[in-house]
């Protein structure tokens, strides 16, 4: 039982890194980098949507300042843009340290509602669009994070008390009922008769 406890543990901690590292990849996407975006369309020569703003294909120009929360008229909107913030913040929670991570769809749904709206505005407007791999990588973290919710369910709790040496076989276990935890009484400020 304490191995298989180890063992959850450790799956849970190695799934959690990996999400942790897909929002990490996320977050730090266009402009920051070159290859990871939400959205590419051929408008201007090409251009890709990010996190943190967009940038021009083949011409080095990058949104300045860097924001959560961008425009670009009158495909992509600021305030829907914005919801992209979830991404650091998600990537915060569940660093491996934390006990549990729990998971969040929240932003792959504003994300892939951005974007799609997006899409389909360049796409009226006689541009080619397509979601870039961030979509894909977002999705996979988001799976990621049910994995440990549904693991941690599989995890059973250690009693402090008695150790696997002190373990009763037989009817004996079976007869005799578990060290439970005192629980505490309210305070009652109503004298009993």
């Amino acid at each position: 039982m304490a191995d298989q406890n180890l063992y959850l543990h450790l799956c849970v901690c190695t799934i959690t890194l990996a999400s942790f590292i897909l929002l990490a990849l996320t977050t730090f996407s266009a402009p920051l980098s070159d290859k990871l975006y939400f959205l590419r369309s051929s408008q201007d020569q090409g251009v890709r949507f990010g996190t943190w703003g967009w940038c021009l294909e083949g011409k080095d120009v990058c949104m300045t300042p860097m924001k959560l929360g961008y425009t670009w008229d009158p495909q992509i909107d600021i305030p829907i843009t914005g919801f992209l913030a979830l991404y650091p913040i998600a990537m915060i929670l569940t660093f491996p340290l934390r006990r549990l991570p729990r998971p969040n769809p929240t932003a792959l749904i504003f994300m892939v509602v951005t974007f799609d709206t997006a899409r389909k505005r360049f796409t009226n407007a006689g541009f080619s669009a397509e979601f870039g791999p961030l979509l894909w990588i977002s999705l996979a973290a988001s799976i990621l994070l049910a994995l440990p919710a549904v693991l941690s369910f599989m995890i059973l709790p250690q009693d402090e008390n008695v150790s696997s040496s002190e373990s009763l076989s037989g009817k004996e276990a079976y007869l005799t009922p578990p060290p439970y935890r005192r629980r505490l009484r309210p305070i009652s400020c109503v004298p009993r008769p």
